[in-house]
Order: structure tokens, then sequence, then C-alpha cells
């Protein structure tokens, strides 16, 4: 369950499209909180899932106004791709702190195995984020005409 990372590149996709076409501050941690209300029925953990799915959206939102995206017309593919990349990051350590070594709820692998999981996690969302906004982004945008 956790190395399935071909999904990752998905929903970096979907999710940077999505935060892309609103663009309002606050729209991602909103989008994950759906998105995490969604998952919280298949997942093991049931709705103590929504705090990791909350601090990615909120790392997004946060990094976003940073790095001044949300307020560019025409958004950096680098910019956006490092932005979703760190947040990715931060949401896989937050995720380890929390299940693993503060409830509990997770077996604790040696730290040497998790953080190159962690690492292709982020490194598939920068890729995914990077194709979305450099390709699928700028001709969503021609079409819909925002």
């Amino acid at each position: 369950r956790y190395s399935f990372h071909a999904g990752q590149v998905i929903f970096a996709i979907i999710f940077t499209i999505g935060v892309l076409l609103i663009r309002y501050r606050g729209c991602a941690t909103f989008i994950m909180f759906i998105a995490g209300v969604i998952y919280s029925f298949t997942s093991a953990f049931g709705f103590l899932i929504l705090a990791s799915w909350i601090v990615r959206g909120a790392m997004v939102d946060l990094l976003f106004s940073a790095m001044r995206i949300y307020s560019s017309k025409n958004p950096s593919s680098i910019y956006v791709s490092i932005a979703m990349s760190i947040s990715s990051l931060i949401t896989g350590f937050t995720h380890y702190m929390i299940f693993v070594k503060l409830l509990h709820l997770i077996p604790e692998l040696a730290f040497h195995i998790i953080l190159p999981m962690i690492l292709i996690a982020a490194t598939l969302t920068g890729v995914g984020s990077f194709l979305a906004t450099k390709y699928l982004y700028r001709r969503i945008i021609t079409v819909v005409n925002f």
C-alpha cells in the first residue's frame, strides 16, 4: 500500500490543475479536505488520516502564497513543481511522525526504508505537477478562456 507510487503522478496532475484553476488562498486546503474525507472511508485509519490530507493542502497554500504562485497570471512550472514537492515531503514526514512515532498505528520500519519512499513520492509529485503546469494547465486555460 505504501509503495504504490504510480498513482502519485496522476494525483499530482489532478491536484495541481485543480489548485491552479481555482487559484484562491485556501483552495488547496479545501480540495485536500474534501479528498481526505472521501479517502477516510477507505482508509484503515478512518478520519485520522484527514490530518495528513489537511497538512498537504495547508503546505501547498502556504508555499503557493510565499512563492507568489496564486498571484501570478502565468505560474512558473518550476515554482509549482518545487512547492508541490516540498509539500509532499512535509506531508510524508508528518504522516510518519503522527502515525508511526506518536500514535504507533503503523509498525515502525527503519527510517532508511521510509525515507526513499517519501523521496520517491515527492519526486513523482514534482514530475506530475511540472507536467500539469507546463502542458495541461496552459491548454485548459486556452479552452475555458479564464
